[in-house]
């Protein structure tokens, strides 16, 4: 067999060790102004409950049916996956599996189990409990397997093609094809453990009454109001320093502001972006920044005339003018986009790509050459949600430039879960949305978004786009492994990304974390995950 690199099975050992290192060696937040962090001196302390205002709702507390971001950030603090990313991205670090080890012909994966972990219920995590929840995504004959719609599992998992128990606490994923990002994808919520004891008795019910072996359990939940989580105080690693993680839903932006102000929340996102100004300005709060992974997008469906004309999909791209919109109506908490790829995503990102930005009148000549004098088209997007900023007022901004060069666009605005269940069914001729990469390779982004083996409903290339040589570069993304080829074809493939311009990328979220003066111990990932358990009041 052939041994994970020596870099990351050392950092991958070290973290093992100790899980309060996954604090201790992530990447810095940006600089802020002085003050601005809130972290004290002071060691943590035990007690009191971190009361995070979310956006919504979560959508399912069954780990392996989450779709979204938000719900995922919720579930991340009651289950374990069998790998975890690095704060700082550059590694896979032990979670639930302690070491892994790929065959010499790439076609299978040997885990090693972390022994002594217990579920929620007292039961045991083992070889037998990873295996039946893969087992429940993988095998359609699973007693399970009709509980939900496991779409990450669609996306991320497929080339898995059975697992083995070696022995109590070792598996191996057999695969159907050689897939690089297989560890990359495994620290996602499809890997997430859930106890396969209250699996059997709830079934779809799991939902409701989670079970997982992670560093909060499940305590109540009264929908819309309120999720309370407690401190799981037999966990395997770092055990949660507040008492309780209560989740408040609170979908307008401007109400999670003031609920941060008065004290009802101590820890938010997503806040209007004049908010940041106000929030820097007030000694009890802090406001922590960098730049995502995320992209905002517009997808134009070609199942749709006259969105099948490369032309006019270059048109809307070049009657938009990113520079002001991030500007005038992001307030600087995006930044222009040219492509998929944010910055944070390094070597990844193409570094030759056009603009495509602020020709209005290119875009004219660009309609009257595709025989478009005027188009009346109804835009999709939700009144707010997971990644999507400040959907209405940037849809109101792209609505005036298109209409500038004779496009109509009347707005769809749809509530968060209705909206995403329309996109994911590609039920749309315009839409937009913000997605932000689960991992730190790119394969998440080039096969899930744009592959043509992921039409809805089976994936998420909701703009039915298709192009061999697109797909051919993507397909060597996933089972490539040496570094340069996988690059190469990745800068590739954005190249005609922007020339075939399915989606028109506009800009790259600046993701900003709000908390109270009291809340430390944070530290931002470039997903969307939280490290709960490290968070203290002091």
């Amino acid at each position: 067999m052939e041994t994970i690199s020596r870099r990351t099975f050392l950092a991958a050992s070290a973290a093992a060790a100790s899980s309060g290192l996954l604090a201790a060696c992530g990447g810095a937040p940006a600089a802020q102004p002085a003050g601005s962090t809130g972290q004290t001196t002071a060691g943590p302390r035990r007690g009191g409950a971190i009361v995070y205002g979310s956006p919504i709702d979560p959508l399912t507390l069954d780990a392996h049916a989450v779709s979204d971001n938000y719900t995922r950030r919720v579930a991340y603090a009651i289950y374990d996956p069998l790998v975890r990313e690095s704060p700082d991205k550059t590694e896979i670090l032990p979670a639930l599996a302690e070491r892994w080890e790929q065959a010499s012909d790439g076609m299978s994966w040997t885990l090693s189990l972390r022994r002594g972990v217990k579920f929620h219920d007292g039961t045991p995590f083992n070889a037998e409990a990873a295996k039946f929840n893969l087992d429940r995504q993988i095998n359609p004959d699973h007693p399970n397997n009709k509980d939900g719609n496991w779409l990450f599992y669609r996306l991320f998992l497929t080339p898995i093609a059975s697992v083995d128990v070696v022995d109590e606490y070792t598996i191996r994923l057999n695969l159907k094809q050689r897939y690089a990002p297989l560890m990359n994808y495994l620290t996602t919520n499809p890997s997430y453990m859930i106890s396969p004891k209250a699996l059997r008795e709830l079934g779809k019910g799991v939902a409701d009454r989670p079970v997982g072996t992670g560093p909060f359990r499940f305590s109540s939940w009264q929908k819309g109001q309120q999720l309370t989580l407690e401190r799981n105080p037999e966990y395997w690693g770092q055990t949660a320093y507040a008492d309780q993680l209560i989740v408040r839903p609170i979908p307008d932006a401007q109400s999670r502001l003031l609920a941060l102000q008065t004290g009802q929340i101590n820890f938010t996102v997503d806040l209007p972006p004049d908010s940041v100004d106000i929030v820097r300005g007030d000694s009890r709060l802090r406001v922590q920044q960098r730049v995502s992974r995320q992209h905002w997008a517009i997808q134009l469906s070609q199942r749709f005339q006259p969105f099948t004309d490369q032309r006019v999909r270059q048109a809307i791209s070049l009657a938009l003018d990113r520079t002001a919109l991030t500007r005038d109506v992001l307030r600087g908490t995006g930044q222009p986009a040219r492509g998929p790829f944010s910055p944070a995503f390094g070597e990844w990102v193409a570094r030759d790509l056009p603009a495509n930005d602020n020709q209005p009148d290119r875009a004219r000549q660009l309609l009257r050459e595709a025989g478009v004098d005027t188009l009346d088209v109804r835009f999709l997007i939700p009144s707010g949600g997971t990644g999507m900023q400040q959907p209405v007022p940037m849809a109101e901004f792209i609505q005036g430039k298109l209409a500038a060069v004779g496009i109509r666009v009347t707005l769809d605005v749809q509530e968060f879960a209705a909206y995403v269940q329309r996109w994911n069914a590609g039920d749309f001729q315009m839409s937009a949305r913000g997605i932000s990469s689960v991992t730190f390779d790119p394969d998440n982004y080039l096969n899930s978004l744009f592959n043509s083996i992921n039409f809805p409903p089976q994936g998420l290339n909701a703009a039915f786009y298709r192009n061999e040589k697109f797909d051919e570069l993507a397909s060597t993304v996933r089972r490539e492994s040496t570094p340069t080829v996988r690059r190469n074809a990745c800068h590739e493939a954005q190249r005609i990304l922007m020339n075939d311009m399915p989606w028109v990328f506009v800009d790259h979220e600046i993701a900003m974390w709000y908390h109270a003066a009291e809340v430390n111990g944070f530290v931002m990932r470039d997903n969307v995950e939280v490290d709960w358990n490290l968070l203290y009041l002091a």
